[in-house]
């Protein structure tokens, strides 16, 4: 049978000639969640975008996917993330928090801590509730962003010696 929702009748009978009948709704889907069935919001407030990348000041930041669920798949069962590997196999996956929104939207949060100053990317791994997961080694579904927690190296300034009329300011 093809993905979808079926309704199956069932009808038993005795031989006394007795029957009862009850029908069984069940959905088929075969097809793990596409990159598509996520919407990855950016980490919430950023301290500076510089050419469109997102830069953050601290080392933990939040991150929420709104669910886009088509209506021909069983629906999302779990969102996990990975800050170190896309591998499927590796051990570090987080389940993330499910919530809904005022308007009754479904998605999924977590705030992840401990990020390395630098490039920083999450990835996510999609679980539906027929039990197919997302394939990250064709379709990898990640955020990029950038941590910055170090302050500037002191600097040093020279003057040079100005003749005539130059003058040099500092602000």
């Amino acid at each position: 049978l093809p993905d979808g929702e079926y309704t199956f009748k069932v009808t038993v009978s005795d031989k006394a000639g007795k029957t009862l009948s009850k029908e069984v709704k069940t959905f088929i889907d075969t097809i793990a969640p596409q990159k598509e069935s996520l919407g990855i919001r950016k980490p919430a407030s950023p301290s500076v975008i510089i050419d469109s990348k997102d830069f953050y000041n601290k080392d933990q930041v939040t991150l929420k996917l709104v669910v886009n669920d088509s209506t021909d798949s069983s629906g999302i069962k779990n969102v996990f993330y990975n800050a170190q590997s896309s591998s499927v196999s590796d051990p570090n996956w987080v389940e993330m928090d499910s919530s809904k929104d005022e308007s009754n939207a479904e998605y999924f949060d977590a705030s992840i801590s401990g990020l390395a100053d630098g490039i920083n990317t999450v990835y996510f791994l999609i679980e539906d509730n027929a039990g197919n997961k997302s394939d990250t080694t064709t379709s990898t579904i990640s955020k990029t962003f950038y941590i910055d927690t170090t302050a500037p190296e002191e600097i040093s300034v020279t003057t040079a010696s100005c003749a005539g009329t130059d003058y040099v300011s500092f602000d």
